[in-house]
């Protein structure tokens, strides 16, 4: 029986990383630094593992 993987299409992996950036952007315009620190490490941390180094063993 094959499995398919919920992350495996581009797209969803891009809208992702883009919710994330924007939750970072969102955070940084209303001056909370503290919060869009953190959605800034969860986007860095979504483009490593969903965009440049996923599916690599």
């Amino acid at each position: 029986m094959q499995t398919k993987r919920f992350l495996d299409p581009l797209w969803i992996r891009l809208l992702l990383v883009a919710a994330c950036a924007f939750w970072t952007a969102l955070e940084y315009a209303n001056d909370q630094i503290g919060w869009a620190a953190i959605a800034a490490c969860a986007t860095l941390y979504g483009v490593w593992s969903l965009l440049l180094n996923y599916g690599r063993p």
